[in-house]
């Protein structure tokens, strides 16, 4: 990912890391924690919601199952919307 001075974005999607979620939340903590994207995630192992929810919890973030309609809550959902609180 890119930055350019002056322009902030306001949305990461995360679909392309396939398994490396968590490194990448890691590494992009303190433009998550500063400039507060909303964040997609597609999380396809407990292990991975488990590793993920922690850093997102410390920055504040609110986290929402995008497949709430199909009954799964955030410990059994693959996809994920966060938000800053």
């Amino acid at each position: 990912m890119s930055v350019t001075v002056g322009i902030v974005a306001d949305y990461f999607r995360d679909n392309t890391v396939a398994g490396a979620e968590t490194a990448v939340l890691r590494s992009g903590a303190r433009m998550f924690s500063e400039y507060r994207p909303s964040i997609y995630l597609a999380l396809h192992a407990e292990r991975q919601r488990n590793e993920c929810r922690s850093p997102l919890n410390g920055w504040g973030y609110r986290l929402f199952s995008l497949e709430k309609k199909l009954g799964l809550g955030l410990d059994s959902s693959s996809e994920w919307l966060t938000e800053p609180a």
